[in-house]
């Protein structure tokens, strides 16, 4: 999809961001239609604002508030599609102009206000707009802004930076909720398949008499009983070999579908210890049955691997959900679900490697500075703070000390000490949740 790229093109060669627009008649106007939020009787025109904070961005100054106002203006103005371009705006300037425009870059509390009135009043709207599967491309893209734009914030501001999550949370659960929507259809879909391919394989057994044609009356002699009996008794052997040959039938497939609606229970109810043996089961399956799970199964999948990242138990069975995505995606190569499920897994996984990775650089970094500042001062207090230096970053230097040592007892102390951390996050949770 084509985003607006307006917010990237400079304002001049000689003044690429522009002047501070705080002398600007637009921009006060903006800040008064603004400020009728907190009034009961005025009444804001989101389409005044709109007009005028993309004037500004486009052709006076590179400011981060106009970007925001500009945002969840556009929400109230297109809806879904204003507030995508909107946030890809922002990203435009933050990337780009952050260094160089507006507010002044050493004006934090400034920046952030504007970040956190934007996600104050984005959401109010985004609340509100009715969304489609038609709008999956839309709703990811506009998740993908959200995450990039956290992301250029905390490469600022660090732990401190303003965060859009409410913003990006309704995308997830609008994607969430589309993705369950096209799995339920496609379950119906097949199972109506299912449904008519049975009945069209059935067995139609007709077992009525011919018509009787009564102007063929012929005159039978008459028999004796002993005769009766003897035509009879192979009728009779037909009949029951008939029927025991059409209860094994209707056994057979009575069997076969109970094992289909079993497995389907315990795919429901599969979790991450259970789930991969069930799929090595199907491997070997034929392909009806396979399709028959299928929804079933990637539905568990996503289940599974939903919020993996923050969720501790998740993270601890991480080579299971590794290979419950690869089993899942040689299973159905050719679905568009499983592979994206695949894809996202991995990319958590590695942006959790680059995240440790840039930690224990800064921890590296941090330590030679108090190394040397030992080295080359002898003052006392320089010396104590490099004895307890160690001190402050107890997880990391347990981690480094159990990686160099390659050994198991290390490995478990490391593990209690992440436990202590995990214990006192528990407790922060439940106190939040009650």
């Amino acid at each position: 999809m084509n985003l607006s790229d307006f917010a990237r093109r400079p304002i001049s060669i000689e003044m690429p961001s522009g002047i501070n627009p705080n002398s600007l008649d637009n921009f006060s106007e903006i800040k008064r239609e603004v400020n009728k939020l907190n009034t009961v009787t005025s009444k804001i025109s989101w389409k005044h604002v709109f007009k005028l904070s993309k004037s500004i961005l486009e052709s006076e100054s590179k400011d981060i508030r106009c970007a925001c106002y500009y945002t969840v203006s556009a929400t109230h103005i297109d809806g879904l599609k204003g507030l995508v371009n909107g946030l890809n705006a922002l990203l435009d300037i933050c990337v780009i102009y952050w260094h160089s425009g507006y507010p002044d870059v050493n004006k934090t509390t400034a920046r952030m206000g504007a970040f956190e009135w934007l996600t104050e009043h984005a959401i109010k709207k985004q609340k509100t707009l009715k969304v489609s599967p038609t709008d999956l491309v839309l709703i990811e893209t506009g998740h993908k802004l959200t995450l990039k734009i956290e992301e250029e914030l905390r490469s600022h501001y660090g732990n401190k930076s303003p965060s859009l999550g409410a913003i990006r949370r309704i995308f997830s659960q609008w994607i969430e909720e589309i993705q369950t929507t096209k799995l339920s259809l496609e379950e119906q879909r097949l199972k109506k398949e299912a449904i008519e391919k049975q009945n069209n394989s059935g067995i139609n057994v007709n077992v009525s008499l011919p018509p009787r044609d009564e102007s063929k009356k012929t005159v039978q002699p008459t028999m004796t009983h002993t005769e009766k009996d003897k035509n009879i008794k192979p009728m009779v052997t037909i009949s029951l070999a008939f029927i025991f040959i059409l209860t094994l039938l209707f056994g057979h497939f009575l069997y076969a579908d109970n094992q289909k609606s079993t497995l389907l229970i315990n795919i429901q109810k599969a979790d991450l210890t259970t789930i991969n043996p069930l799929i090595s089961q199907l491997e070997n399956k034929e392909d009806d049955l396979k399709q028959y799970v299928k929804i079933a199964l990637i539905k568990q999948a996503l289940h599974l691997n939903k919020d993996w990242e923050v969720t501790s138990t998740k993270v601890d069975k991480i080579n299971e959900l590794e290979t419950l995505n690869h089993s899942l995606k040689n299973l159905y190569p050719d679905s568009a679900a499983v592979k994206k499920l695949e894809y996202e897994f991995n990319q958590q996984r590695a942006d959790f490697e680059n995240e440790y990775s840039d930690i224990h650089r800064r921890f590296l970094k941090s330590r030679t500075i108090f190394a040397n500042a030992k080295n080359h001062n002898s003052d006392e207090n320089i010396v104590k703070a490099y004895s307890y230096s160690n001190s402050l970053f107890p997880l990391l230097g347990r981690i480094e000390y159990a990686e160099k040592q390659n050994s198991l007892e290390e490995l478990n102390r490391t593990q209690y000490l992440l436990n202590v951390y995990q214990h006192k996050l528990n407790t922060i949770r439940k106190n939040i949740q009650q």
